[in-house]
């Protein structure tokens, strides 16, 4: 999405992670020190990418659940480009460990998939509740229509941005 963004309107954008991530000066070293499968390799070669498609990219470290965080994202997003246009909300974890049959989840597994996608998007609607976007888009999944073996918690955590979305359509549609 990133790149598309880049390549067809030159979108400046800011890029959140919870996991340090080097700084552009550090990319070069990083990917001479680093083999091409090395996941912040990749990561940085689509970054490197989308700049070269026009795009101007900022990777900030920040935990949507945070408020504090986020705040100081918005800020910096608003010092780096000025205006800050939209947000999506993509949030979430996809690894193996978080997707078990239901009779083997445990509430960590639950969490993970609540924090980033439910209580984050509790923090952006507080951060985000005074400004004028273009827009907002939150993503949700398939899975919460089709479910899936071992895809209890991320379809009730999707369910839940659905419902959400469906309240605040609701409560503020004009």
């Amino acid at each position: 999405l990133a790149g598309y963004l880049a390549q067809k309107v030159q979108a400046r954008l800011i890029l959140t992670t919870r996991s340090v991530f080097p700084q552009p000066e550090q990319w070069n070293d990083w990917l001479a020190g680093h083999g091409q499968d090395d996941v912040t390799s990749r990561k940085i070669r689509r970054l490197q990418e989308i700049e070269a498609a026009g795009g101007m990219v900022s990777v900030l470290q920040a935990d949507v659940r945070d408020l504090e965080q986020m705040q100081q994202t918005v800020a910096a997003a608003d010092a780096l480009f000025g205006t800050l246009h939209g947000v999506f909300h993509a949030a979430g974890v996809s690894g193996r460990a978080y997707f078990d049959p239901v009779q083997m989840l445990y509430v960590p597994q639950c969490e993970a998939h609540f924090a980033p996608k439910a209580h984050g998007l509790f923090v952006l609607e507080e951060v985000l509740a005074k400004r004028e976007l273009d827009f907002c888009l939150l993503f949700s999944s398939l899975s919460s229509i089709l479910g899936g073996l071992g895809f209890a918690a991320y379809t009730a955590a999707n369910l839940f941005i659905d419902a959400f979305v469906a309240q605040h359509n609701q409560r503020y549609a004009q």
